[in-house]
């Protein structure tokens, strides 16, 4: 494959520009070297190699707009200070988890407050798309296979399967639901406030009757081992033949969270302070967890894989075990989530045939199982985000490595795992392209991944009204219409951007490469440099604007280009469009803004972080700035003040 490195020591700088519309530039290993900065942000070295030149003392309150009209480039005046209009979405701060589910030896889930819903199949935990209708606190998860039930505030209940999608199955009435359990996909258990017990099945739901009113919390059912339920004053509540049954296996002042059952018929029951109950086949027993905090933390959650492989969390990071003869408390290395209010658990079978459990809680914070002690587990997005685009509606549509795509309004994504061969590099909506040839489009409700004609790594996609432009690591030139992929022309360096102003078609890449198509096939243009060109876009008076290494920024018309800023210090990988304005964007939290009178000023977005990509609302508000691990800030659009 041909290399995509700028330099020798900087690592694997992909741009797919999305003109506008956005395009991706991302590297696992951009950030590779990292300080945390005061702000708490993660500060990127800059490679060491002598084709970076840092000679560039900027007056510190400028505000002049550079005249691009001049015959050399100057330099960007820098922002006088950070610009209050960026504001950072963090992708990992998913909120309150209050309740947790695993399949067994398949997908892990966990739900909490304001209609969270995070979902793992063995990678990463991330928000479910589409989301769950509305944002009531969700504080119970159970399923089977592939169908999932959710309960929570008021009384909700949620199903959400393959063919239908989310199904509300029972309206909010005002008393809360706190636990769930899936007998099957159609038929399910769920207790809350008031002793209140209700059964689904068959789509119909049945009030039972269990003659208390103080709040049951935690329930289990199954086929073989029938259904149980505990909850405050050390209350079990057991379904007979005819009615339920109750028993006290905890002391009156205990409140019972969760109660989970073993395959081979042990159960587990577990409260305040500590308290631990133990069913052996034959009776429920009081046990000692060995905690040392007196009095002991509360447990919230149980989960296991076998009767001598039992876990409970709860509150300050108590993490006890059960081997099947004794408690113990686990080792929790941490270090930052060591002290974390856990208040679920998955644990389930690995491919390895090893136990893999994750426990989460309070504050997005998580841990998970390593070699039998817990370390700090980030939840949410941490991938490279190498695309963005904005809908007509102003949901995102963001696109990166693994295949991740994440769609909705900034702070409520959801998130897609496509099976793609690499990384998604670049969308213009409704396509989205990819390494390997991978081509999806996303004009339906979930993408739809058409049929692979190459297995070259697709760079840069523009969509147009007859279909879709797109650009390729092997030099291609490739037109997408009626679903068929085909190519259009060839050249011998990597091409990472192309777009269209309607009657033009303009390509851009290594080398300083930059041509354009006006129907009579691709003609070269003189761009005045030999580095790497990652991203462009049209400009409203005709023409294009071009971005790349070295911080350069071209303006493009079909006689030629014209260089109108270079910061050799920097690199600019995305380009995008915000209220007739362009914008760019790229190394170690670089922004730009292109001036309505033609000049380019700096905007200070407070962080070192990489930008990949940057893409501008239709109504011109905002704009989303998508980048490195993760990386999401939205610009709240200002009037340009500098003329």
């Amino acid at each position: 494959m041909t290399s995509r490195f700028p330099f020798v020591s900087l690592v694997l700088v992909l741009a797919a520009g999305g003109c506008g519309a956005g395009g991706g530039h991302g590297s696992d290993d951009l950030l590779d070297a990292r300080d945390a900065g005061a702000d708490g942000e993660i500060l990127a070295d800059v490679p060491d190699t002598r084709d970076f030149i840092d000679g560039r003392d900027q007056p510190e309150e400028s505000t002049e707009v550079l005249d691009v009209r001049s015959d050399a480039a100057a330099d960007v005046p820098d922002a006088a200070v950070p610009d209050p209009a960026f504001r950072r979405i963090d992708l990992t701060a998913v909120g309150d988890v209050m309740g947790m589910w695993s399949a067994p030896g398949g997908t892990a889930w966990a739900v909490g407050k304001a209609g969270l819903v995070l979902r793992s199949d063995g990678d990463a935990f991330l928000p479910v798309f589409p989301r769950p209708p509305g944002d009531a606190d969700l504080f119970g998860i159970s399923g089977d296979g592939d169908t999932i039930f959710v309960v929570g505030a008021g009384g909700v209940v949620m199903r959400l399967n393959p063919v239908d999608g989310w199904t509300v199955l029972r309206q909010a009435d005002g008393s809360d639901l706190y636990g769930v359990s899936a007998v099957s996909a159609t038929e399910a258990w769920m207790v809350g406030k008031g002793g209140r017990i209700l059964k689904f099945k068959d789509g119909e739901f049945t009030a039972e009757t269990t003659g208390i009113t103080h709040d049951l919390y935690g329930i289990n059912a199954s086929a073989a081992g029938g259904v149980r339920a505990v909850g405050a004053f050390g209350t079990l509540l057991e379904r007979g033949s005819a009615a339920w049954v109750r028993s006290d296996i905890a002391g009156p002042a205990t409140t019972l969270r969760a109660i989970w059952r073993a395959p081979d018929g042990r159960m587990v029951a577990v409260g305040s302070r500590g308290s631990v109950a133990l069913f052996d086949g034959m009776t429920w027993l009081l046990q000692v967890t060995n905690d040392p905090e007196e009095p002991g933390r509360d447990l919230f959650a149980i989960g296991g894989t076998a009767s001598n492989d039992v876990t409970a969390v709860g509150d300050r990071g108590a993490l006890v075990h059960f081997d099947g003869e004794r408690w113990s408390m686990m080792t929790v290395a941490g270090p930052y989530n060591g002290q974390a209010d856990l208040r679920g658990i998955a644990s389930r079978i690995g491919s390895a045939g090893k136990a893999v459990s994750v426990a989460a809680g309070l504050g997005s914070t998580a841990l998970e199982l390593q070699d039998d002690a817990w370390y700090d587990r980030m939840l949410g997005v941490t991938t490279d985000l190498r695309g963005v685009a904005v809908d007509g509606g102003g949901s995102l549509v963001i696109v990166g490595a693994g295949g991740l795509i994440l769609r909705g309004p900034a702070d409520r994504l959801g998130a897609i795992r496509q099976s793609v061969p690499g990384a998604l590099n670049a969308v213009s909506l409704p396509w989205v392209v990819g390494d390997g040839g991978a081509v999806v489009d996303l004009s339906g409700e979930f993408p739809t991944l058409l049929s692979a004609s190459t297995d070259e790594d697709l760079l840069d996609v523009w969509a147009d009204k007859g279909g879709a432009w797109i650009v390729g690591a092997r030099g291609s030139v490739f037109r997408l219409a009626a679903g068929a992929l085909t190519l259009n022309a060839s050249r011998s360096s990597p091409l990472y951007a192309t777009c269209s102003d309607g009657e033009m078609v303009w390509i851009a890449g290594d080398g300083g490469i930059v041509e354009v198509d006006a129907g009579e096939g691709f003609r070269a243009l003189t761009s005045g440099t030999s580095s790497t060109l990652r991203d462009m876009m049209p400009l409203a008076g005709g023409g294009v604007v071009v971005a790349g290494d070295h911080g350069l920024i071209l303006e493009c018309d079909v006689s030629g280009c014209q260089r109108v800023v270079e910061e050799p210090g920097t690199f600019l990988y995305g380009l995008g469009d915000m209220a007739g304005s362009g914008m760019a964007v790229g190394w170690a939290g670089t922004v730009l803004r292109r001036a309505s009178g033609g000049g380019w000023y700096h905007l200070d977005s407070g962080t070192k972080r990489v930008f990949n990509a940057v893409a501008g609302s239709a109504d011109g508000t905002f704009a989303a700035l998508a980048g490195s691990d993760g990386v999401l800030f939205i610009y709240s659009n200002a009037a340009v003040t500098a003329e």
